[in-house]
């Protein structure tokens, strides 16, 4: 369920992020980028996979195991941890021609907005896709991406309806 408070305890990733931009900053290159990346989405790949594998022995897959659990799948999770910050410094390195600097300001409310769109996004699709592991590969790409858009365009939205009412009380 999505809740507010929860979305706090994920601040830190934020500032770990301001310190691996500015670690980026200067080290611009797309083949270790691309090399960081890749370690990022192995470990995530690894960890659902095993994850996945005690789902079928039937090991307890609730919220109260995985913290319990060192090899854990949740986002507080140390190796968890380890595979964003991989991955952020993946993105960090990477040298973008293109000007995307609007999207920066879209960040915050699309990491707010992201969890609820995930929850819709199960709640529709359910087991149909998500821990079906013949279409699970598939099914993150997709999902991870069209929960993307979505956050964007609600942040979009969102921006905009507060702007309107700004102005109107200016």
């Amino acid at each position: 369920m999505w809740d507010i408070g929860w979305q706090f305890c994920f601040l830190s990733y934020f500032m770990m992020g301001y310190k691996l931009r500015q670690w980026g900053k200067s080290r611009k290159n797309n083949k270790i980028a691309l090399l960081l990346i890749a370690a990022g989405f192995a470990v995530n790949a690894i960890l659902a996979y095993i994850n996945y594998l005690r789902g079928l022995k039937g090991l307890p897959i609730d919220v109260i195991q995985y913290y319990k659990n060192p090899i854990s799948y949740m986002p507080l999770a140390p190796i968890e941890v380890i595979a964003s910050c991989l991955i952020f410094a993946g993105f960090s390195v990477l040298d973008i021609k293109k000007d995307y600097s609007e999207l920066a300001g879209y960040t915050f409310l699309i990491y707010l907005f992201h969890m609820g769109v995930w929850d819709v996004f199960c709640k529709v699709v359910g087991e149909k896709l998500i821990g079906n592991l013949v279409v699970e590969g598939v099914s993150t790409v997709l999902l991870s991406a069209s929960v993307f858009f979505i956050s964007l365009l609600m942040s979009y939205v969102y921006r905009r309806m507060h702007l309107k009412i700004k102005r109107q009380f200016d």
